[in-house]
């Protein structure tokens, strides 16, 4: 990756369509750091505040008041030069005049630190963390303290519940495996029978005579049809 982006510059460069630039990030937070869509605010060189890619001490210099955009198209009007731009942060397409925005080098650290300050959400969350709150949690001594006191009880109620678990799961495993035993082999409680009444007589005449003809057709040769029509009848 090349160094930084030549960015900077307020002399008015011609970008063509599928640049990236820095554009104003319009409104921001109080602290100055995060744009109103959530991603980091960067300086006019790409970097955001305390960024891990800047290196030198103009890199390190705020203000940090723009976010990455991509150029869409070019408009020429009588008194001004302006471009629609797709942000990076949202997505969203909005004007950017020409003499507010800053180029930045393609494939460079510059451009590559604005890119993942525009999308860095976890980041965003530490920066509105330590902006909301500067004062240490005062009950973390009170949850190290429990955590360290409970440690030696959660192996021995750990080791009893598996074994009270492994228990019950085996009884119940024998229980079911013998009443299976003993329905399938037709034991007390449970017994074997068959009967045949008139009633169930004249159900299996009627299931025979719906599905006969279906069977016959998908299984029996040609030659059953004269057995199966004496039968039928």
């Amino acid at each position: 990756m090349s160094g930084t982006g030549l960015g900077g510059s307020l002399s008015l460069r011609r970008y063509t369509a599928g640049e990236n630039a820095l554009v104003p990030a319009g409104r921001i937070t109080p602290a100055g750091r995060i744009t109103h869509s959530g991603a980091l605010a960067v300086n006019k060189l790409g970097f955001a505040e305390g960024s891990e890619y800047a290196v030198s001490p103009e890199e390190h210099e705020g203000p940090y008041l723009y976010v990455l955009a991509r150029v869409k198209k070019l408009h020429i009007r009588e008194n001004s030069v302006y471009y629609t731009v797709r942000r990076m942060d949202t997505e969203a397409e909005e004007r950017a005049d020409a003499n507010s925005m800053h180029f930045v080098e393609a494939g460079s650290s510059g451009e590559f630190a604005a890119r993942e300050a525009s999308a860095d959400i976890d980041k965003v969350a530490f920066v509105r963390f330590a902006a909301d709150s500067e004062t240490p949690d005062r009950f973390d001594c009170v949850r190290r303290c429990c955590g360290a006191a409970a440690k030696p009880f959660v192996g021995p109620v750990m080791w009893v519940f598996n074994r009270a678990t492994c228990h019950i799961a085996q009884r119940g495993y024998a229980a079911i495996l013998g009443q299976a035993k003993l329905f399938l082999s037709g034991f007390r409680p449970f017994y074997c029978s068959v009967r045949i009444s008139g009633a169930s007589f004249l159900t299996l005449c009627c299931l025979y005579y719906l599905f006969i003809d279906q069977v016959r057709f998908a299984f029996l040769p040609p030659s059953s049809d004269r057995a199966l029509a004496g039968i039928s009848w």
